[in-house]
């Protein structure tokens, strides 16, 4: 359900040392729908009114460049306060400084809703007003919850943590080719993310149990859309205990083999920052995820301090590229050099490349146009109760949005002639050995069967995995529809040999 936050209920406080500037900005909430607006030039002013207002502030939209108490002062201190808005950031500097002091905000807690160049356009306010109402509360989503290692154990032990999952959208063939699993833990009617629960979660000593649950479920729900025709395969995300946990390879092996599903339908994501772990442990369980079969994947790409080093030691199949990317490329000319060239280095090391936070149609036309694979993000989908993606893939197919050659730049389709040229050598391959078999049922299984090898060939390139990938995902649902129409034909005529007219 959508939220139902209006922009006449939000509550602003704007801060800049120049009055004039405080009423330009007041003047522009105004026109998209704020009433509540109070200004002041100063900083700890901002801070004494936000602190003791009767009614909370919403959002506080502070000026970076101040005399004295800038808004580096302003939201360090909001950082420490027990009442905290969300932020805007504004300033007549580089662009970069002003990312710098968002990524500092995020850094300090602060939900950061984007910044402001001077002179500030109102399709940009208005549009970072917008993220407020996407969300929280509204949506059934609690932010606010102290959660203890106690709270974890009952919610495990009275069954209330679920997977929800997010649909990724494959570039090139224009399908549905896999989902992202996220936990969610239910509290009343509300779901707490994991920002609220991990932490606690880890200090308890509750990870091994809280991992083993997410990979039960995730291996159940991921074989149950195989059967019905589905072939997705599902990422989920490895905690820092996860990176310390050297039997979690042969456990999740167990699983995914006790439902009978391959483990190369299962990506692990782990973050930049936990490559901080202990590097023996982690290269020993990365290697033997891998070795068993697992696909591993580098999450928040460009966000963290991964180096060159760890992305050629360490056995990664996608790099998932920051949403802050994303997101701002479209506009920002460093983003979009940052995106082409994460994207160029991931095809060089023959990764796939993931873009996460996919929001906008120009959003996911950027994004192909840099030859990103596969995308994820609001224009695809939210995330879905896992009872609910069946229907939600009946209901729409396993096609996406569609993204023809008038959106192709040359540099994308540059790379996808490369991949077809260069798979055409395993295609010939397969149609040679179908050649050598009459039967109906054998050239499907052979195609199944050497796909499945090839994709098994760690020297296969991200491009040509994409194509094979493909043939494969196509095969299994060729032989689903074979096989539901030999149970129809069987359930109308009974059992015995099908004979030409």
């Amino acid at each position: 359900m959508e939220p139902t936050f209006r922009q006449e209920d939000l509550k602003v406080m704007v801060v800049d040392d120049r009055a004039s500037v405080c009423e330009i900005v007041a003047r522009l909430l105004a026109q998209v729908g704020v009433r509540r607006v109070e200004s002041t030039q100063s900083g700890a002013e901002a801070l004494r009114l936000i602190e003791t207002a009767e009614a909370p502030f919403d959002i506080a939209i502070f000026d970076l460049d101040m005399p004295t108490d800038d808004g580096l002062v302003c939201i360090r201190r909001l950082a420490s306060s027990s009442v905290r808005p969300a932020i805007i950031l504004m300033s007549g500097n580089d662009p970069v400084v002003l990312e710098s002091a968002q990524r500092l905000g995020e850094g300090l807690g602060l939900a950061v809703l984007g910044t402001l160049s001077k002179p500030i356009n109102r399709g940009t306010l208005a549009a970072m007003l917008d993220t407020l109402k996407q969300p929280t509360a509204a949506a059934g989503i609690a932010t606010a919850v102290v959660v203890t290692g106690a709270d974890v154990e009952r919610a495990l032990d009275e069954g209330r943590f679920e997977l929800w999952f997010q649909p990724q959208y494959h570039v090139a063939s224009g399908r549905i080719c896999g989902v992202e699993a996220l936990l969610r833990m239910r509290d009343g009617h509300e779901l707490l993310l994991p920002n609220t629960f991990i932490g606690p979660a880890e200090d308890g000593g509750l990870m091994r149990r809280l991992t083993d649950f997410v990979l039960e479920q995730t291996a159940t729900w991921c074989a149950a859309w195989h059967l019905a025709g589905w072939p997705l395969s599902v990422s989920l995300n490895l905690s820092k205990s996860g990176l310390t946990d050297l039997a979690l390879p042969d456990r999740a092996a167990v699983i995914c083999s006790h439902h009978g599903l391959a483990t190369s339908h299962l990506t692990f994501e782990l973050t930049e920052s936990s490559l901080a772990a202990e590097p023996m442990e982690l290269l020993d369980i990365l290697t033997r995820l891998r070795l068993k079969g697992f696909r591993l994947a580098l999450d928040d790409f460009g966000k963290g301090y991964a180096s060159l080093e760890e992305l050629r030691s360490l056995p990664f199949h996608e790099l998932k590229l920051d949403k802050q990317f994303v997101q701002t490329a479209g506009h920002d000319p460093r983003s979009r050099a940052i995106l082409e060239s994460s994207v160029d280095l991931a095809g060089e090391l023959h990764l796939t490349t993931v873009a996460e936070g996919v929001e906008t149609e120009a959003m996911l036309h950027m994004v192909s146009e840099v030859g990103c694979q596969v995308v994820q993000g609001y224009f695809i989908s939210r995330p879905i109760p896992a009872a609910n993606v069946a229907a939600w893939l009946a209901q729409r197919g396993t096609s996406g949005p569609d993204l023809t050659s008038p959106f192709s730049s040359p540099r994308a389709r540059g790379r996808a002639a490369g991949s077809a040229s260069d798979v055409a050598a395993h295609v010939e391959l397969t149609e040679a050995v179908l050649r050598c078999t009459h039967d109906a049922a054998s050239p499907m299984m052979m195609v199944l069967v050497l796909s499945e090898m090839l994709l098994q060939d760690d020297g296969l390139s991200a491009g040509h995995r994409g194509e094979v990938d493909q043939i494969h995902r196509s095969a299994q649902e060729v032989a689903a529809m074979l096989k539901a129409l030999q149970e129809r034909v069987l359930k109308t005529r009974g059992p015995g040999p099908i004979r030409p007219n």
